[in-house]
């Protein structure tokens, strides 16, 4: 049975209704109202994050390595400066977001593979990508300190 023009009558004016509330001409998304949080649009969104952290982490390295070419004085304050509590987190923050980025993005070649695309294959990559992230993040620090003698 076909609907008629009459059925739908309720809802656009629910819809006008919704659309004055808001002060809008235009309709509300309804993707708002039917999406919820999963981890997998989670990668995808600090997939994007961890993009634009990056291109503020290459920033502060070519600052750090500019600090050097300028002479010793810089580069003791900027050494200093990333040596701090502070600069160590922020390091620490620019490491993790490097290895998450390149964690997802092997997880976009094995889908590109065509393996993992499944419900449930989705939901354990993006757990694994963030267990893994963590885990070699955590590995690189220990290795840093080991080797720095710090």
């Amino acid at each position: 049975m076909s609907q008629s023009s009459a059925d739908t009558r309720p809802r656009a004016a629910a819809s006008a209704v919704r659309m004055k509330r808001a002060g809008r001409d235009a309709p509300l998304s309804p993707h708002l109202s039917i999406w919820r949080w999963t981890p997998v649009n989670t990668t995808s969104i600090l997939h994007r994050a961890t993009g634009i952290a990056n291109a503020a982490g290459a920033t502060l390295l070519a600052a750090w390595l500019a600090c050097g070419a300028i002479g010793e004085g810089a580069y003791d304050v900027a050494t200093a400066i990333l040596g701090s509590p502070i600069g160590l987190l922020i390091l620490f923050a620019f490491t993790l977001s490097v290895i998450y980025h390149m964690t997802n993005g092997i997880r976009h070649l094995i889908w590109d593979s065509g393996h993992m695309i499944g419900k449930a294959g989705r939901g354990t990559s993006a757990y694994a990508v963030y267990g893994i992230a963590l885990v070699l993040t955590i590995l690189v620090w220990i290795a840093a300190f080991t080797l720095a003698g710090a």
